[in-house]
């Protein structure tokens, strides 16, 4: 008989422990969810703030929301990027950022393939170095093949 009382008490220690985990788990999960959800609404609201950049043409394929940006060392940047494609085909449309004289982080950015003759505008992230001094650097948007638009970014103190 003891050793059913004992594993009893063994199998109740047991599901107070499994409660008590389970309450935990859910309170990790909902913080970090809740810690998810405010990081993308406040990058969603940093992207529609951006203007929209000027229609692009045929003379002028690539356009951006700025072409001169002023930050600080380790802001996040948002840069709205429009590409028209004069082709008689499809274009793949996956920018690149590059920029000398000024240390970015990794961008981060969509991808889309535009039909010939349209239009398409894509938002990118483009995170500044926490170590960057102040600087200014001539930067490049590299939308497709042969389709590129410069821009500068000064990083003040």
């Amino acid at each position: 008989m003891r050793n059913k009382k004992g594993a009893l008490a063994l199998s109740i220690n047991a599901i107070v422990i499994l409660i008590i985990a389970i309450t935990m788990l859910g309170l990790a999960l909902g913080f970090t969810r809740g810690m998810f959800g405010k990081i993308s609404t406040q990058i969603e609201e940093k992207i529609s703030e951006e203007p929209e950049p000027p229609i692009p043409t045929g003379a002028d394929t690539v356009t951006l929301s700025k072409e001169s940006i002023i930050t600080r060392a380790g802001e996040t940047v948002i840069l709205k990027i429009s590409l028209y494609n004069p082709t008689n085909e499809d274009l793949p449309f996956n920018p690149d950022v590059t920029c000398n004289g000024v240390n970015l982080g990794d961008v981060q950015k969509n991808s889309v393939t535009v039909s010939a003759g349209e239009k398409a505008t894509l938002s990118a992230l483009i995170p500044i170095s926490d170590t960057q001094a102040a600087a200014t650097g001539l930067c490049q948007v590299i939308a497709t093949a042969g389709y590129t638009k410069d821009f500068t970014i000064k990083v003040v103190q």
